[in-house]
Formats: C-alpha cells, sequence, structure tokens
C-alpha cells in the first residue's frame, strides 16, 4: 500500500504522530491503528559489520542502517566480526564521529536503548586478545550458531 503523498507505507509510521494530532485525511482512529497494523515491517534484520576505526565512515553507516531498522520495529541485531568486535569494547568508539552523523557511540547506545541487539563474534574477540569484562551495553559474545539461529527462518542482510 502506498498513502496518498506518495511515501513508501513503512512511512506511515513516522507520520503517525501528525495523523494523531490532526486526524488529517478524515482518519478516525480505529482506522489509523488498522492502518498502522497493516503497514507495520515485522521480521529481522541483520547489519554484519567488520569495519572500526579502519572505515569510521562504514562503521557508523552501519550503525545508522541499524537504528534505521530497529524504529520501523524490526527484531535488529548487528554482527561484529573481524575488525568490528573492537567496537563492542567500552570507550573505544568514543572517538568516532564521521562529519554528517550523530558520534558512533551515541548511535550504538540509541540502538542498544531501542532494543537492537549487538552480537560480537567469539573467534575474532578471542583472536584479538579482546577484554570480555569491558563490554559496551547491549553487546554479547557468540559463536556463529547464534547468528545462523538469528537468521534461521529468513532474515534479510546488510554487511558492512
Amino acid at each position: 500500500m502506498v498513502p496518498r503523498d506518495g511515501q513508501p507505507a513503512h512511512w506511515l509510521r513516522f507520520r503517525e504522530i501528525a495523523l494523531l494530532d490532526t486526524i488529517e485525511n478524515g482518519l478516525e482512529l480505529k482506522q489509523l491503528a488498522e492502518l498502522k497494523m497493516e503497514n507495520a515491517m515485522p521480521g529481522k534484520f541483520v547489519i554484519n559489520l567488520t569495519r572500526a576505526k579502519d572505515d569510521p565512515d562504514r562503521a557508523t553507516v552501519a550503525f545508522v542502517v541499524a537504528n534505521a531498522a530497529v524504529a520501523s520495529d524490526k527484531k535488529s541485531m548487528v554482527f561484529l566480526s573481524t575488525e568490528g568486535v573492537r567496537l563492542a569494547q567500552a570507550g573505544y568508539a568514543d572517538g568516532i564521529h564521521e562529519e554528517g552523523f550523530m558520534a558512533l557511540k551515541d548511535l550504538m547506545a540509541n540502538f542498544v536503548n531501542a532494543g537492537g541487539e549487538i552480537y560480537v563474534c567469539s573467534p575474532c574477540f578471542k583472536k584479538r586478545k579482546l577484554d570480555e569484562t569491558n563490554l559496551v551495553p547491549g553487546a554479547v559474545i557468540v559463536g556463529g550458531a547464534k547468528l545462523v539461529e538469528f537468521m534461521g527462518e529468513g532474515a534479510p542482510s546488510v554487511s558492512f
């Protein structure tokens, strides 16, 4: 379904506040609730992030996408692998702030606070001899089986 203004259906979620305030287009509250349910974006979404300070632009954009996914009511997970596992260390992302974007540490915190999950590749983490007691909030060290389980029923994914 495409609303009259030509925006994709998922944009109804972002217009909801305006609709509630003005009940525009003559919609009744019951109709609004039905539209919200009809246009919800169920399912899961995975962002695989292999970069950190070695490519701060990719690391930042990955969490911008992750925040968009969780805001769209997707059960969202960022899988940190290879160099990306460094972002799981508290304080590591503090100095990463790409021009035109929110600071990476804030993007990460917003993602977790919105219900997103951060999985950290166990072998990648161990290879780099990182500190398991110094993880950012929401980060969980997992093996590949946990990623497969999350994606098992079909989950679109993007890699950065």
